[in-house]
């Protein structure tokens, strides 16, 4: 049963329809998190030379949301266990997000984020692009379940067989 509900079509952005990948990934690690996923900024068009520029209406920001051949593309996304809105800062909520940070991790999505500095207490960014976390940003500080979940997610990635599980 899908786990993934696209609510990103009033974004300002990145309103675009995530790749079929990356859906795959986030119904993967949502099944093993016990999550449903709310998709609240999906793809935004690809502007050759528009990485870290505003284009009013077609983009904003770095290239990891831009939908183009052959990219995972990413998502910023809130997880909910049944009606429960996960909130980072309750620490049942951020082992929860971790879990599933862990298995989008292992499953092909190599660059997270979160942070209330960064999108506030519900929402992580989860997508393709180099291997990374971030959150951190004027003086506050990454989600501490963000670099755990990351760096057990790329040994598990490192095997390649959830990779294959998450698109079969």
């Amino acid at each position: 049963m899908p786990r993934v509900t696209q609510a990103q079509s009033g974004a300002t952005y990145r309103r675009l329809p995530i790749t079929q990948q990356l859906k795959n990934i986030l119904n993967y690690a949502a099944k093993q998190a016990d999550v449903h996923v709310k998709v609240i900024s999906g793809g935004q068009k690809h502007v050759p030379g528009g990485a870290g520029k505003s284009i009013k209406g077609v983009r904003t920001g770095s290239t990891r949301h831009d939908i183009r051949t052959g990219q995972m593309g990413a998502a910023d996304v809130i997880l909910y266990h049944g009606d429960h809105k996960l909130d980072l800062r309750k620490p049942a909520d951020a082992s929860r997000m971790g879990i599933f940070t862990e298995a989008a991790v292992a499953a092909g999505a190599v660059g997270v984020g979160a942070g209330l500095g960064y999108m506030g207490a519900y929402t992580i960014h989860v997508g393709g692009g180099t291997a990374t976390t971030w959150g951190a940003g004027k003086g506050k500080k990454i989600a501490e379940f963000i670099p755990p979940a990351h760096r057990r997610g790329m040994q598990r990635f490192k095997l390649g067989q959830e990779v294959k599980a998450a698109q079969a």
